[in-house]
């Protein structure tokens, strides 16, 4: 490989930009045409395209392309380039050139693409670490038809109020998540998921006192519920959003967000009409959701954890095992998370562990400063 570089194409831009390289070849960054509206460059067909672009022998159809002129000055013989994709996000390319023709196979190819793939998936981890560490957000109001989401179709079913309670766990291809229901009784509630064809397990896992409105009888449900596909609540989350509020009901799903300030709003809503094309946004406001508490411990809590530990905590609390009496055992966690129950209870006792010792910590360097 002589030479490789990482460039992108902003929303409205007209041509590839360069942010990173290495290698033998710069010069030739500041003499080809990186525009769109030539579109020959391999980055730059890559870009548009959003698929690997392959040039074995960069003097083949020398004459149409004058990029390829560019590239032979340098000694490229050869070009493969690979998007920067993660689902449905698009951060740029990845463009490597080599000395001699042919110099990418099979093997090559996808390695590169795998790399691509890797590079997407780190900045879109970065992104969501700095969306949960900042305070300034972007609220986002959506509106979605009823039929697009397993929670719109579970409250058009059974006729009732649905509110989403919490994720247990998920990934494009099963969800587990925690939901409250109410203004319907939990009979109908269970005949509506068993109907379900997505729905693949469900479990009730409290009854508790709702509020009374909406006409019902003040009774409400919590149920588990597992599904074997993707999930409104989990993209969400999955795309660095921070969900304050998901209600569904026969009408449809309203859903409010808060988003970082740097997200792209339109890219974000073409993310979400990817699933869900009855999508509506229909406000958007810059929110400060800055509290004592999270500006304090509260905001130290959760960086003591790690990512299992958070989630078998999250999980246990939505099933109710740390009440009294309890309403989940630790192997309904385990059967929850697809673990073993001596998994759950290590990471029970490790993480509450850890919160503990950030409490008791936090606790005494107050009394240590308060005695100075």
């Amino acid at each position: 490989m002589a030479f490789a570089w990482i460039g992108s194409l902003p929303p409205a831009g007209d041509r590839v930009d360069p942010s990173a390289w290495a290698g033998e070849g710069t010069e030739y960054l500041d003499t080809v045409s990186l525009s769109t509206d030539d579109g020959g460059e391999p980055a730059v067909a890559t870009a548009l395209s959003e698929k690997p672009t392959v040039v074995e022998n960069v003097v083949d159809d020398l004459k149409r392309d004058a990029w390829r002129q560019h590239a032979l000055t340098e000694e490229f013989h050869s070009v493969l380039s690979v998007p920067l994709a993660f689902e449905e996000y698009f951060y740029g390319v990845l463009t490597v050139y080599g000395a001699e023709p042919d110099a990418f196979g099979d093997l090559e190819r996808a390695v590169f693409a795998e790399l691509g793939e890797n590079i997407a998936h780190s900045i879109n981890a970065v992104e969501t670490q700095r969306a949960l560490h900042t305070d300034q957000r972007v609220e986002l109001s959506f509106e979605f038809d009823a039929d697009d989401d397993v929670l719109g179709r579970l409250a058009t079913k059974a006729n009732c109020q649905l509110e989403f309670a919490g994720l247990a766990t998920h990934s494009e291809d099963e969800t587990g998540l925690f939901v409250s229901v109410s203004a319907a009784p939990t009979e109908r509630v269970t005949a509506a998921l068993e109907d379900l064809v997505s729905v693949r397990d469900f479990r009730l896992v409290r009854e508790f006192e709702g509020d009374g409105d909406d006409g019902d009888d003040g009774t409400a449900a919590l149920f588990e519920v597992t599904v074997d596909s993707d999930t409104l609540p989990a993209r969400l989350v999955r795309h660095g959003a921070r969900p304050q509020s998901i209600r569904a009901s026969a009408a449809g799903v309203e859903a409010v967000v808060d988003v970082p300030t740097a997200t792209d709003v339109r890219a974000f809503v073409e993310m979400l009409s990817e699933t869900h094309p009855g999508v509506e946004l229909m406000s958007r406001r810059s929110v400060d959701r800055t509290s004592e508490a999270e500006d304090g411990l509260a905001g130290s809590l959760f960086e003591s954890l790690t990512d299992r530990q958070l989630e078998v905590l999250r999980t246990a609390y939505f099933a109710g095992f740390f009440e009294w009496p309890r309403t989940s055992t630790g192997e309904d966690v385990a059967e929850m998370l697809d673990v073993s129950q001596p998994t759950v209870n290590r990471h029970l006792r490790l993480g509450q562990g850890r919160l503990l010792e950030q409490l008791f910590e936090e606790r005494s360097a107050d009394v240590a400063v308060e005695a100075n």
